[in-house]
């Protein structure tokens, strides 16, 4: 095939093939007869490129194409291999698997729970003890029963289906006509206004009286007797007697009588009379008072030595061992005396317990705190009693007052509370019988 055509002034402007090609005759030879075509000459070189006529109008858009069917749903990829069975675990107790793990349901031996895929059973009773942290921390109220086994690789992703064509989108339906509105119901009529009831006349305002006189000013009224004294209360207890002073120097010996004379010899005379017995010495000095207190130190019968207890409420009452050197607890000192306890001190010999003498001291965690010590005599109570009251600090507290007689063979007992169990306190009692 040839080059293609270009146009010239020799050829044709629609460049028929070489073979129908005629010479294109100037407008004035038209009209003549046509000449005979010579045999075509050689194809003559290719001119150069006319410039680029204008660019014509966009063609019209082609209707659109009908939307294909949906194709198929492409296959399902292979199912991924099965992770690796992990190792059986130990035989623990009976299992009684209770679902999921609850923080506030209790929990007992044996009990099996569920926590994210792993499954865990309790080796000891417990409530809200979390079974995954208790393992994390090893502290043995959980094992692990079953762990999460591995999950396994995902199968490959099956390939994709081919689109389907989108269906034609269906023409939008002609809007209906809106309806007429229908003609307005007419006004119901307006009820008729009730009339206005008369209003009231209005009363007349009184006038105002006159503004009467000022009183005279009142007698001033004669002063009130003097209120009756009180009475005198009551005297305060008398001290204790002071020790008794030492007894006065003994009087000199009268003078002895003169010897009678001496008789014949013969019968024994008559005793001569008694002398005169001498006159009596003057009584000694009254010794000065004792000084007054109330801390006793004549013969310690009962002396213990504890701490608080902390092992009960506050309030609740303990019987302590003598010369104790524990705190006292519910197991040895909750009764006075049983075939286990015996927080008792049994009296040597007839004595008069003078004095229970308590110190405490609040050495450690300050806080208020009263201590409560009370002398018990074969097992029933006595009048004689203290309390002593700490809060960070040390005090004391004697009972001097309340004496009584303890007979040889008699048990005394101390009971003791205190009213909180936090402060830390040491106490010292000592009971003195003389």
């Amino acid at each position: 095939m040839g080059p293609p055509c270009q146009p010239s002034r020799w050829t044709a402007p629609n460049c028929p093939s070489p073979a129908s090609r005629i010479r294109w005759l100037p407008p004035s030879t038209r009209g003549h007869s046509p000449q005979v075509t010579g045999p075509t000459g050689a194809t003559g070189s290719i001119g150069p490129d006319g410039p680029a006529g204008p660019t014509g109008p966009a063609g019209a858009t082609g209707p659109a194409g009908a939307t294909g069917s949906t194709g198929a749903t492409g296959a399902t990829g292979a199912q991924g291999i099965q992770g690796v069975a992990g190792q059986t675990g130990p035989q623990g107790p009976p299992v009684s698997f209770l679902g999921a793990y609850n923080a506030s349901t209790p929990y007992s031996i044996g009990a099996a729970v569920s926590e994210a895929g792993t499954s865990y059973i309790a080796l000891v009773g417990t409530t809200g003890v979390d079974p995954a942290n208790d393992v994390a921390n090893s502290s043995g109220n959980w094992a692990v029963l079953a762990a999460q086994g591995a999950v396994g690789p995902a199968g490959p992703t099956g390939s994709q289906g081919p689109i389907g064509l989108t269906g034609a989108i269906g023409l939008t339906g002609a809007t209906g006509e809106t309806g007429a509105a229908g003609p307005a119901g007419p006004a119901g009529p307006t009820g008729a206004t009730g009339a206005t009831g008369p209003a009231g006349p209005t009363g007349l305002t009184g006038a105002t009286g006159p503004e009467g006189p000022t009183g005279p000013t009142g007698l001033m009224g004669p002063t009130g007797p003097i209120g009756v004294t009180g009475p005198t209360g009551a005297t305060g207890p008398i001290g204790p007697q002071g020790e008794v002073g030492p007894i006065g120097l003994t009087g000199s010996t009268g003078s002895t009588g003169p010897a009678g004379a001496t008789g014949p010899a013969g019968p024994v005379g008559p005793t001569g009379p008694t002398g005169v017995t001498g006159p009596q010495g003057p009584t000694g000095l009254t010794g000065p008072q004792g000084v007054s207190g109330s801390f006793i130190t004549t013969s310690s019968l009962y002396t213990a030595t504890w701490n608080n207890s902390g092992d009960s409420a506050p309030g609740t009452v303990y019987y302590l061992r003598p010369n104790a050197s524990l705190n006292p607890d519910r197991e040895n000192n909750s009764d006075i005396a049983d075939a286990d306890e015996a927080n008792i001190v049994v009296v040597p010999a007839a004595c008069t317990v003078l004095a229970l003498n308590v110190g405490a001291n609040n050495y450690s965690t300050p806080g208020a705190d009263t201590t409560t010590v009370t002398v018990y005599q074969n097992g029933a109570p006595t009048s004689m009693s203290c309390q002593v009251t700490t809060n960070g600090n040390g005090n004391n507290c004697s009972d001097n007052t309340d004496t009584f007689t303890a007979n040889g063979g008699d048990t005394l007992t101390l009971a003791y509370s205190e009213s909180n169990n936090t402060p830390l306190v040491m106490v010292n009692s000592s009971l003195i019988c003389q």
